[in-house]
């Protein structure tokens, strides 16, 4: 992250434009006072307990805390906002600091994996869709046939259950049951 701070120095009117780079200490020309960026908000807010917290990384309210270093051996915390240049922190700085503007690095990434057990998902998968299929477009029937031996004949007694459809198996179940009693008719 790049920032970009204007220091003024109002005894001699100087201004200089700084580029800090991560957490590195500069010094203002002809000064004396050294800055170090201690932590960038992009989206600048205060917590419940009132801390700085940065609501998200959108640079939506840029705001940076600085370690001012002063020529006596001093130093203390300033913040500075991107957006309220005329809202400071700190008293009594021998120079006159604005946050200018910040750079962020956009960047992404990518990652490219190659795993062997993959198939098996696939095959899982597949048998899945398929059984799905079966259960919700299939019809499970059942037919139960019960011969008895009555004298010299043999009664066949036929019962089914279909859990889907069952107009039709019903209409199939009749012809069956013709289909049983004409053999037994042909025969006898």
């Amino acid at each position: 992250m790049i920032l970009n701070i204007r220091a003024i120095d109002p005894a001699s009117g100087a201004t200089h434009n700084l580029r800090l780079t991560g957490g590195e200490t500069q010094e203002i020309p002809g000064t004396g006072v050294r800055i170090q960026p201690l932590q960038v908000y992009p989206d600048f807010a205060l917590d419940e307990q009132r801390r700085p917290i940065s609501r998200s990384s959108q640079p939506r309210n840029p705001a940076v805390r600085l370690r001012v270093s002063l020529p006596d051996g001093s130093s203390q915390e300033a913040y500075l906002f991107a957006l309220r240049p005329d809202l400071k922190t700190a008293e009594g700085l021998p120079v006159d600091l604005t946050f200018t503007s910040f750079e962020s690095l956009q960047y992404t990434g990518l990652q490219v994996v190659y795993d062997p057990g993959v198939w098996v998902i696939w095959t899982g998968c597949t048998l899945m869709v398929f059984g799905l299929w079966f259960a919700f477009f299939s019809s499970h029937r059942r037919v139960w046939v019960r011969l008895r031996q009555e004298g010299g004949a043999t009664a066949v007694a036929l019962a089914g259950n279909a859990n889907k459809n069952r107009e039709a198996f019903a209409e199939e179940f009749e012809r069956l049951g013709d289909a049983i009693l004409a053999v037994a008719e042909a025969r006898g």
